[in-house]
């Protein structure tokens, strides 16, 4: 049975990559696969996310959760993102004194219509705001 390590060497070996790639994008010394590999550390466990969004498949598989190395669904992926998306703007609206509990059904309706209209803009709005 393969565990973790063996998974992460196994789909770099069937993707093509090299291990030193996969230690330049961790921004890690190539010894650090070595050492990986030999099990004197398991220093990997810090870096999944990265390496499962690199090797293009899941944290579940790599974690050996489950035998599936199917990447996670994209939309899935484009949902989160649209609820960040969400939060910046709710966060935005709360900064300028909106109460989204207390307005009307009404009023939330347009609002709702507003912030689809204006979406990209409000977003640029609060990204620059956070760089200040």
């Amino acid at each position: 049975m393969m565990d973790t390590i063996d998974r992460i060497l196994d789909l770099l070996q069937k993707r093509g990559i090299r291990q030193k790639e996969l230690a330049k994008e961790l921004n890690l010394g190539e010894d650090n696969i070595s050492v990986w590999k030999k099990g004197k550390s398991k220093s990997y466990t810090k870096y999944i996310y990265q390496i499962a969004e690199y090797l293009d498949t899941s944290v579940a598989y790599l974690m050996c959760e489950t035998d599936d190395p199917t990447p996670p669904d994209k939309k899935k992926a484009s949902s989160e993102i649209e609820d960040a998306e969400n939060r910046m703007i709710y966060d935005e609206l709360k900064s300028v004194g909106i109460d989204l509990a207390v307005i009307s059904d009404e009023e939330y309706e347009r609002l709702l219509l507003f912030i689809d209209r204006n979406r990209d803009l409000i977003l640029e709005h609060t990204r620059l705001n956070d760089k200040n």
